[in-house]
């Protein structure tokens, strides 16, 4: 961690530049923005990018790129032939490991990333606070643990949102993981068994997770060590089923799962009390495409210029004034509140 006259925060995201996920660009750097402008000192925060070719529509970001990555990914996947297409989405193969690159953005001390059908301040919910941004950043990077992320239905670990400290050896790791690694349904990574019997009631494995998640932690606010970590871990479809065909099991949930959290020990959750929440558009029919799923509601989070001259700005303009033409002609079909566009 540097001196406090300044820390340098990556507000990060994967854009793999396609065409069909450019136009997410807008909202994700509208929202980032507002993010960048709202932390305080000593937090020097900036965006980046992680992609193979620069967009106008973030102009402000900064572009980052690794060649290695996509080639050691792509040799991965090609090695796991069908095997690459089990427990995850098809449109999430080519991209996924990608995002591996944030932990080679060592020009930063401390990177939040968000994938780009992340809504990082949306309307119904609010910016960290300033002090208790202060007292998790800070927190963590004096911690030993190297990134936060938290547990979903599929996965022990979701990638889409995750703070982590950039670290190069971690990087070189996934690399080699991606050059040499095997990975079969039943025993995961380099066949290193089953989930129940690796992640099984380990008392050092669940203090490890429970410690991010502890409020401020105070030593009275663990009632029983590891036993809220115990019932997230085992609501897992990973430890339901104790497979590694969940959700991008073979790919970055399972990656950064085995490497991080279980080969390196050095991944811990978030709180899940605090007053900050974020919106992520998963799924495969993303809002800002023609007849995208929640497309009402990102829409209307949409800011855009008066004049809009990229290619996404006016795509987006004109898929916004067609809601608005229909809206105008169904006037039986009002809605009375933001909620009910959900």
């Amino acid at each position: 961690m540097r001196s406090s006259a300044g820390t340098r925060v990556g507000i990060a995201t994967l854009w793999d530049g396609s065409v069909d996920h450019e136009c997410a660009l807008p909202l994700w750097c509208q929202q980032a923005h507002k993010l960048q402008k709202h932390l305080p000192p000593p937090w020097e925060a900036r965006l980046v990018i992680m992609a193979p070719r620069q967009s106008a529509e973030c102009p402000d970001a900064e572009f980052a790129w690794r060649n290695e990555t996509l080639s050691e990914s792509t040799k991965y996947l090609t090695r796991l032939g069908r095997a690459a297409s089990e427990g995850s989405w098809a449109y999430l193969r080519s991209a996924v490991m990608l995002k591996w690159q944030m932990f080679a953005l060592t020009q930063f001390d401390l990177v939040l990333y968000a994938d780009v059908d992340v809504d990082l301040a949306p309307s119904r919910g609010r910016l960290p606070a300033p002090r208790e941004f202060n007292a998790t950043a800070t927190a963590f990077l004096r911690s030993s643990a190297l990134v936060v992320s938290s547990p979903d239905h599929a996965s022990p670990s979701n990638t889409g949102v995750m703070l982590l400290k950039p670290r190069r050896w971690l990087y070189n790791a996934a690399l080699h993981l991606m050059r040499r690694g095997s990975w079969t349904t039943q025993r995961g990574f380099d066949g290193v068994g089953k989930p129940i019997r690796l992640f099984g009631y380990r008392p050092a494995l669940l203090a490890q997770l429970e410690a991010g998640m502890l409020d401020g932690g105070k030593e009275g606010s663990r009632r029983s060590p590891g036993m809220q970590a115990s019932s997230l871990l085992n609501r897992t479809e990973m430890m339901r089923g104790n497979t590694w065909a969940f959700t991008g099991g073979n790919l970055d949930q399972g990656s950064f799962w085995h490497l991080l959290y279980h080969m390196h020990g050095v991944g811990t959750w978030a709180r899940r009390s605090g007053s900050w929440s974020v919106d992520h558009f998963w799924g495969p029919m993303k809002p800002w495409t023609k007849g995208g799923a929640a497309a009402p509601i990102y829409l209307k989070r949409l800011q855009l210029p008066d004049r809009p001259v990229t290619r996404c700005q006016i795509l987006l303009a004109r898929r916004i004034e067609v809601r608005a033409d229909h809206r105008a002609h169904q006037p039986h079909a009002t809605v009375s509140s933001p909620q009910s566009l959900a």
